[in-house]
């Protein structure tokens, strides 16, 4: 058993605690494998095949238990490393579950710091990653805000256990992809674009994601343009007197 003495700012936060006691198990487990077990690339191929089946089972198993966020304030909230689980939110089970309904158009109104962005770009990556020619666009108000959700991607690919890695390769490696996007070897592809309503005529996409729907000019535009061409569309937003706003009140 791991044993540590946490931070002031840790032993504060009952949260913290929690992200802190479940990082500690998942180490106790990578150690209990490391030792016992031979490595990934040593694995029968039965073997392998059954690990990789057990974490793609639902977005939320992969999700919470075999990839892992970036913490841009790792330091100041007392760990040790700036990769982390997802934390153990109420409401993060729910919010896959709709997203993995059958409904084509979710809406999503979320405030700062819920990860709802994250949650997203990881039920996405998890659709692209699972099934072969999958192609998703991320879009945001701007472009570089749009490439930021393939840098979850990226992180969220990279952090899998090897398994993983090889079961689902990429056609180079992942730091090699040209600021915002990411390409399966079996021809799924992740794509980021700034806001405008042309922008997406150039795919056509299963999946849709619009974030911060609320403050793209052309947010309806682009909407239309998605509601045409995808299977699955997100808009999530934080509050702002918008297109969006008016969407939302019209159909709730």
């Amino acid at each position: 058993m791991f044993q540590v003495e946490p931070s002031p700012v840790v032993a504060g936060n009952p949260l913290l605690q929690a992200m802190a006691m479940r990082r500690l198990a998942q180490r106790e487990e990578e150690l209990l494998i490391a030792t016992n077990q031979p490595a990934a690339t040593e694995l029968d191929t039965e073997h392998q095949e059954s690990l990789v089946r057990a974490a793609m089972a639902a977005p939320g198993a992969w999700l919470l238990n075999h990839t892992r966020t970036f913490n841009e304030h790792w330091a100041d909230e007392g760990f040790s490393s700036p990769e982390e689980p997802f934390p153990p939110f109420d409401y993060l089970p729910l919010m896959l579950d709709i997203l993995s309904s059958p409904e084509k158009v979710i809406c999503i109104e979320k405030s700062r710091d819920m990860m709802a962005s994250w949650i997203c770009v990881g039920f996405f990556v998890f659709m692209a990653q699972k099934r072969p020619r999958t192609q998703c666009v991320f879009q945001s108000q701007e472009e570089g805000k749009a490439n930021q959700l393939i840098d979850y991607a990226k992180q969220l690919w990279r952090s899998q256990p090897k398994y993983l890695r090889d079961a689902y390769p990429l056609t180079k490696d992942v730091d090699d992809f040209a600021v915002g996007e990411m390409v399966y070897a079996h021809g799924s592809e992740l794509f980021a674009i700034a806001g405008g309503k042309d922008k997406l005529r150039s795919f056509h996409p299963w999946g849709y994601l619009s974030d911060e729907t609320g403050f793209q000019a052309e947010a309806g535009g682009s909407y239309a343009n998605a509601l045409a061409a995808c299977n699955k569309i997100v808009l999530n937003s934080t509050a702002n007197a918008s297109w969006y706003a008016d969407f939302r009140a019209d159909a709730y």
